[in-house]
Protein backbone atom coordinates (compact mmCIF):
# COMPACT_ATOMS: atom_id res chain seq x y z
CA UNK A 1 0.00 0.00 0.00
CA UNK A 2 1.46 3.33 -0.89
CA UNK A 3 1.62 6.07 1.40
CA UNK A 4 -0.40 9.38 0.79
CA UNK A 5 1.56 12.33 -0.59
CA UNK A 6 1.85 15.03 1.90
CA UNK A 7 -0.49 17.48 2.23
CA UNK A 8 2.24 20.53 1.91
CA UNK A 9 5.39 20.37 0.46
CA UNK A 10 8.21 19.35 3.00
CA UNK A 11 10.53 22.08 3.70
CA UNK A 12 14.42 21.40 1.84
CA UNK A 13 12.63 18.74 -0.56
CA UNK A 14 12.63 18.63 -4.47
CA UNK A 15 10.00 20.78 -5.80
CA UNK A 16 7.86 19.24 -9.06
CA UNK A 17 10.75 20.53 -11.45
CA UNK A 18 13.65 18.84 -9.40
CA UNK A 19 15.77 21.06 -7.66
CA UNK A 20 14.82 23.84 -9.63
CA UNK A 21 11.99 26.12 -8.72
CA UNK A 22 9.87 28.17 -11.22
CA UNK A 23 12.30 31.24 -11.20
CA UNK A 24 15.27 28.76 -12.12
CA UNK A 25 16.46 28.76 -8.16
CA UNK A 26 17.89 25.94 -6.70
CA UNK A 27 14.92 24.74 -4.06
CA UNK A 28 17.02 22.61 -1.77
CA UNK A 29 19.89 22.57 0.71
CA UNK A 30 22.19 23.50 -2.39
CA UNK A 31 19.96 26.93 -2.75
CA UNK A 32 22.47 29.86 -2.51
CA UNK A 33 21.93 31.97 0.73
CA UNK A 34 22.20 35.54 -0.60
CA UNK A 35 19.19 34.83 -2.41
CA UNK A 36 17.26 34.24 0.32
CA UNK A 37 18.14 36.45 2.66
CA UNK A 38 19.76 39.21 0.94
CA UNK A 39 19.40 42.94 1.70
CA UNK A 40 16.37 44.54 0.45
CA UNK A 41 16.87 46.42 -2.47
CA UNK A 42 15.51 49.45 -1.62
CA UNK A 43 16.89 49.67 1.81
CA UNK A 44 18.99 53.21 2.53
CA UNK A 45 20.92 52.63 5.50
CA UNK A 46 21.79 56.49 5.66
CA UNK A 47 17.78 57.57 5.80
CA UNK A 48 17.32 54.82 7.84
CA UNK A 49 19.77 56.38 10.51
CA UNK A 50 18.52 60.19 9.62
CA UNK A 51 14.99 59.01 10.29
CA UNK A 52 16.20 56.83 13.74
CA UNK A 53 18.12 59.98 15.34
CA UNK A 54 15.14 62.29 14.00
CA UNK A 55 12.68 60.08 16.49
CA UNK A 56 14.93 60.47 19.36
CA UNK A 57 15.31 64.30 18.81
CA UNK A 58 11.42 64.28 18.85
CA UNK A 59 11.78 62.26 21.76
CA UNK A 60 14.18 64.54 23.66
CA UNK A 61 11.58 67.34 22.76
CA UNK A 62 8.88 65.39 24.38
CA UNK A 63 10.38 64.75 27.58
CA UNK A 64 11.64 68.39 27.76
CA UNK A 65 7.77 69.50 27.36
CA UNK A 66 6.10 66.91 29.52
CA UNK A 67 8.27 67.84 32.58
CA UNK A 68 7.91 71.89 31.86
CA UNK A 69 3.83 71.50 31.85
CA UNK A 70 4.35 69.07 34.73
CA UNK A 71 6.46 71.39 36.73
CA UNK A 72 3.77 74.36 35.83
CA UNK A 73 1.05 72.16 36.89
CA UNK A 74 2.65 70.97 39.85
CA UNK A 75 3.71 74.70 41.13
CA UNK A 76 0.78 76.30 40.14
CA UNK A 77 -1.79 74.07 42.02
CA UNK A 78 0.45 74.16 45.28
CA UNK A 79 0.81 78.30 44.93
CA UNK A 80 -2.95 78.59 44.24
CA UNK A 81 -4.00 75.89 46.90
CA UNK A 82 -1.46 77.44 49.64
CA UNK A 83 -3.14 81.41 48.72
CA UNK A 84 -6.77 80.08 48.42
CA UNK A 85 -6.22 78.52 52.11
CA UNK A 86 -4.20 81.21 53.62
CA UNK A 87 -6.71 83.91 52.77
CA UNK A 88 -9.58 81.26 54.31
CA UNK A 89 -8.12 80.68 57.09
CA UNK A 90 -7.19 84.63 58.12
CA UNK A 91 -11.33 85.53 58.25
CA UNK A 92 -11.86 85.43 61.40
CA UNK A 93 -15.30 84.68 60.95
CA UNK A 94 -14.41 81.53 58.77
CA UNK A 95 -12.45 80.46 61.61
CA UNK A 96 -14.45 80.88 64.84
CA UNK A 97 -17.76 79.46 62.28
CA UNK A 98 -16.03 76.21 60.91
CA UNK A 99 -12.77 75.25 63.30
CA UNK A 100 -14.17 76.87 66.36
CA UNK A 101 -10.87 76.94 68.58
CA UNK A 102 -9.00 74.71 67.23
CA UNK A 103 -6.21 76.98 66.84
CA UNK A 104 -5.48 77.16 63.28
CA UNK A 105 -3.21 80.52 62.79
CA UNK A 106 -1.18 78.36 65.30
CA UNK A 107 -0.92 75.60 62.76
CA UNK A 108 -0.83 77.79 59.54
CA UNK A 109 2.49 79.25 60.62
CA UNK A 110 3.41 76.06 61.77
CA UNK A 111 2.94 74.64 58.41
CA UNK A 112 4.74 77.64 56.93
CA UNK A 113 7.67 76.75 59.17
CA UNK A 114 8.01 73.00 57.90
CA UNK A 115 7.44 74.48 54.12
CA UNK A 116 10.12 77.97 54.46
CA UNK A 117 12.68 75.93 56.82
CA UNK A 118 12.97 72.26 55.85
CA UNK A 119 14.36 73.19 52.89
CA UNK A 120 17.51 74.23 54.11
CA UNK A 121 18.42 70.99 55.78
CA UNK A 122 17.50 69.67 52.51
CA UNK A 123 20.43 71.05 50.55
CA UNK A 124 22.27 68.49 52.39
CA UNK A 125 20.81 65.25 51.15
CA UNK A 126 19.32 66.02 47.96
CA UNK A 127 22.35 64.72 46.00
CA UNK A 128 22.02 61.27 47.90
CA UNK A 129 18.44 61.36 47.04
CA UNK A 130 19.21 62.16 43.32
CA UNK A 131 22.10 59.75 43.23
CA UNK A 132 20.23 56.81 44.78
CA UNK A 133 16.68 57.02 43.49
CA UNK A 134 17.82 58.43 40.03
CA UNK A 135 16.61 62.39 37.94
CA UNK A 136 13.11 60.81 36.90
CA UNK A 137 12.10 58.65 40.30
CA UNK A 138 13.14 61.37 42.28
CA UNK A 139 10.82 64.06 39.94
CA UNK A 140 8.33 61.67 40.02
CA UNK A 141 8.52 61.06 43.99
CA UNK A 142 8.89 64.96 44.63
CA UNK A 143 5.73 65.37 42.34
CA UNK A 144 3.52 62.90 44.77
CA UNK A 145 4.52 64.42 47.57
CA UNK A 146 3.11 68.06 46.04
CA UNK A 147 -0.27 65.49 45.66
CA UNK A 148 0.26 64.27 49.08
CA UNK A 149 0.42 68.18 50.25
CA UNK A 150 -2.46 69.23 48.25
CA UNK A 151 -4.89 65.89 49.63
CA UNK A 152 -4.45 67.09 53.03
CA UNK A 153 -6.27 70.18 52.87
CA UNK A 154 -9.71 67.93 52.75
CA UNK A 155 -9.39 67.18 56.21
CA UNK A 156 -7.50 70.40 57.87
CA UNK A 157 -6.19 69.18 61.03
CA UNK A 158 -2.94 70.08 62.80
CA UNK A 159 -1.88 66.09 62.45
CA UNK A 160 -2.71 66.62 58.66
CA UNK A 161 -1.43 69.89 57.38
CA UNK A 162 2.05 69.67 59.69
CA UNK A 163 3.31 66.73 58.53
CA UNK A 164 2.43 67.42 54.89
CA UNK A 165 4.33 70.36 55.06
CA UNK A 166 7.27 69.19 56.55
CA UNK A 167 7.31 66.41 53.83
CA UNK A 168 7.03 69.31 51.08
CA UNK A 169 9.95 71.58 52.67
CA UNK A 170 11.80 67.80 52.03
CA UNK A 171 10.76 67.71 48.46
CA UNK A 172 11.52 71.30 47.22
CA UNK A 173 14.91 70.65 46.64
CA UNK A 174 15.47 67.35 45.35
CA UNK A 175 12.34 68.23 42.97
CA UNK A 176 13.99 71.72 41.63
CA UNK A 177 17.42 70.36 41.37
CA UNK A 178 16.30 66.98 39.29
CA UNK A 179 14.47 69.18 37.46
CA UNK A 180 17.63 70.96 36.17
CA UNK A 181 19.71 68.23 35.80
CA UNK A 182 16.97 66.55 33.92
CA UNK A 183 16.51 69.72 31.52
CA UNK A 184 20.75 69.85 31.36
CA UNK A 185 20.89 65.91 30.22
CA UNK A 186 18.15 66.17 27.90
CA UNK A 187 20.44 69.22 25.93
CA UNK A 188 23.37 67.16 25.85
CA UNK A 189 21.19 64.07 24.44
CA UNK A 190 19.93 66.33 21.91
CA UNK A 191 23.03 67.34 20.85
CA UNK A 192 24.33 63.94 19.91
CA UNK A 193 21.65 63.08 17.95
CA UNK A 194 21.97 65.98 16.20
CA UNK A 195 25.97 65.40 15.72
CA UNK A 196 25.62 61.73 15.14
CA UNK A 197 27.86 61.97 12.78
CA UNK A 198 30.55 63.47 14.55
CA UNK A 199 30.26 60.67 17.17
CA UNK A 200 31.07 58.26 14.74
CA UNK A 201 33.88 59.10 13.06
CA UNK A 202 35.35 60.41 16.64
CA UNK A 203 34.63 57.36 18.01
CA UNK A 204 32.16 56.07 20.92
CA UNK A 205 35.23 56.49 23.82
CA UNK A 206 35.14 60.66 22.49
CA UNK A 207 33.33 62.75 24.85
CA UNK A 208 31.78 66.08 23.27
CA UNK A 209 33.67 68.96 23.60
CA UNK A 210 32.95 71.28 26.87
CA UNK A 211 30.08 73.35 26.48
CA UNK A 212 28.71 71.87 23.48
CA UNK A 213 25.24 71.61 24.25
CA UNK A 214 25.09 74.82 25.55
CA UNK A 215 22.76 76.59 22.68
CA UNK A 216 20.57 73.55 22.93
CA UNK A 217 20.36 73.74 27.06
CA UNK A 218 19.56 77.70 26.32
CA UNK A 219 16.78 76.65 24.19
CA UNK A 220 15.57 74.22 26.79
CA UNK A 221 15.56 76.37 29.45
CA UNK A 222 13.58 78.77 27.88
CA UNK A 223 10.93 76.16 27.18
CA UNK A 224 11.21 74.89 31.09
CA UNK A 225 11.13 78.27 32.50
CA UNK A 226 8.27 79.92 30.11
CA UNK A 227 5.83 76.91 31.57
CA UNK A 228 7.19 77.70 34.94
CA UNK A 229 6.00 81.37 34.96
CA UNK A 230 2.70 79.98 33.10
CA UNK A 231 2.26 78.79 37.06
CA UNK A 232 2.16 81.75 38.48
CA UNK A 233 -0.54 82.76 36.39
CA UNK A 234 -2.68 79.39 36.97
CA UNK A 235 -2.23 79.85 40.78
CA UNK A 236 -4.69 82.78 39.96
CA UNK A 237 -7.73 80.87 38.14
CA UNK A 238 -8.52 79.57 42.32
CA UNK A 239 -9.15 82.88 42.86
CA UNK A 240 -10.54 84.12 40.07
CA UNK A 241 -13.25 81.65 39.65
CA UNK A 242 -14.03 80.66 42.63
CA UNK A 243 -13.01 83.23 46.09
CA UNK A 244 -13.19 86.91 44.40
CA UNK A 245 -16.57 86.34 44.43
CA UNK A 246 -16.85 86.06 48.52
CA UNK A 247 -14.32 88.86 49.50
CA UNK A 248 -15.05 92.14 50.29
CA UNK A 249 -13.42 95.30 48.51
CA UNK A 250 -10.16 97.26 49.35
CA UNK A 251 -12.14 100.05 50.63
CA UNK A 252 -13.54 97.58 53.34
CA UNK A 253 -10.07 95.26 54.00
CA UNK A 254 -7.52 98.03 54.44
CA UNK A 255 -9.94 100.66 55.66
CA UNK A 256 -7.82 101.02 58.99
CA UNK A 257 -4.07 100.51 57.34
CA UNK A 258 -2.43 103.45 58.13
CA UNK A 259 1.35 102.62 56.85
CA UNK A 260 2.72 100.08 54.89
CA UNK A 261 5.83 99.48 52.43
CA UNK A 262 9.16 99.83 54.98
CA UNK A 263 7.44 100.87 57.98
CA UNK A 264 5.28 98.17 58.22
CA UNK A 265 6.15 94.32 59.39
CA UNK A 266 4.73 91.00 58.42
CA UNK A 267 0.33 91.34 58.33
CA UNK A 268 -0.33 95.28 57.71
CA UNK A 269 -1.21 96.95 60.86
CA UNK A 270 -4.76 97.66 60.84
CA UNK A 271 -5.92 94.94 58.66
CA UNK A 272 -9.44 94.11 58.80
CA UNK A 273 -10.34 91.01 60.27
CA UNK A 274 -13.06 89.98 58.22
CA UNK A 275 -12.13 89.49 54.31
CA UNK A 276 -15.01 87.53 53.33
CA UNK A 277 -18.94 88.95 52.86
CA UNK A 278 -20.12 85.38 52.37
CA UNK A 279 -18.71 82.18 53.56
CA UNK A 280 -18.67 79.29 50.96
CA UNK A 281 -19.84 76.08 51.37
CA UNK A 282 -17.93 73.27 52.00
CA UNK A 283 -19.41 71.74 48.72
CA UNK A 284 -17.84 74.17 46.75
CA UNK A 285 -14.61 74.43 48.23
CA UNK A 286 -14.73 70.19 47.87
CA UNK A 287 -15.17 71.07 44.32
CA UNK A 288 -12.14 73.34 43.85
CA UNK A 289 -9.89 71.52 45.56
CA UNK A 290 -10.79 67.95 43.88
CA UNK A 291 -9.90 70.02 40.49
CA UNK A 292 -6.58 70.95 42.17
CA UNK A 293 -6.15 67.79 43.24
CA UNK A 294 -6.99 66.21 39.74
CA UNK A 295 -4.29 68.77 38.38
CA UNK A 296 -1.76 67.32 41.02
CA UNK A 297 -2.60 63.69 39.40
CA UNK A 298 -2.36 64.86 35.94
CA UNK A 299 1.23 66.33 36.65
CA UNK A 300 2.28 63.28 38.35
CA UNK A 301 1.35 61.35 35.13
CA UNK A 302 2.86 63.55 32.98
CA UNK A 303 6.18 63.31 34.84
CA UNK A 304 5.93 59.57 34.83
CA UNK A 305 4.47 58.47 31.68
CA UNK A 306 5.68 61.47 29.45
CA UNK A 307 9.25 61.03 30.79
CA UNK A 308 9.09 57.18 30.71
CA UNK A 309 9.69 56.57 34.54
CA UNK A 310 8.35 53.41 34.39
CA UNK A 311 9.54 52.47 30.70
CA UNK A 312 12.47 50.23 32.19
CA UNK A 313 11.12 49.21 35.29
CA UNK A 314 7.78 47.64 34.28
CA UNK A 315 7.41 47.75 30.70
CA UNK A 316 10.34 46.29 29.69
CA UNK A 317 10.29 43.46 31.36
CA UNK A 318 6.80 42.80 30.31
CA UNK A 319 7.61 42.90 26.86
CA UNK A 320 10.53 40.60 27.88
CA UNK A 321 8.26 38.35 29.21
CA UNK A 322 5.27 38.48 26.30
CA UNK A 323 8.02 37.86 23.84
CA UNK A 324 8.80 34.32 25.57
CA UNK A 325 5.35 33.53 26.05
CA UNK A 326 4.68 34.25 22.19
CA UNK A 327 7.52 31.99 21.32
CA UNK A 328 6.40 28.99 22.81
CA UNK A 329 3.21 29.23 20.80
CA UNK A 330 0.71 30.36 23.30
CA UNK A 331 -2.03 33.02 22.35
CA UNK A 332 -4.96 34.60 23.59
CA UNK A 333 -6.92 31.78 22.08
CA UNK A 334 -4.94 29.01 23.28
CA UNK A 335 -1.79 27.28 22.25
CA UNK A 336 -1.53 27.57 18.10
Amino acid sequence: MEAEPPLYPVAGAAGPQGDEDRLGVPDGPEAPLDELVGAYPNYNEEEEERRYYRRKRLGVLKNVLAASVGGMLTYGVYLGLLQMQLILHYDETYREVKYGNMGLPDIDSKMLMGINVTPVAALLYTPVLIRFFGTKWMMFLAVGIYALFVSTNYWERYYTLVPSAVALGMAIVPLWASMGNYITRMAQKYYEYSHYKEQDEQGPQKRPPRGSHAPYLLVFQAIFYSFFHLSFACAQLPMIYFLNHYLYDLNHTLCNVQNCGTNSQGILSGFNKTVLRTLPRSRNLIVVESVLMAMAFLAMLLVGAGMGVWRRQVWAPWRVERSAVWASGWRPGGLV
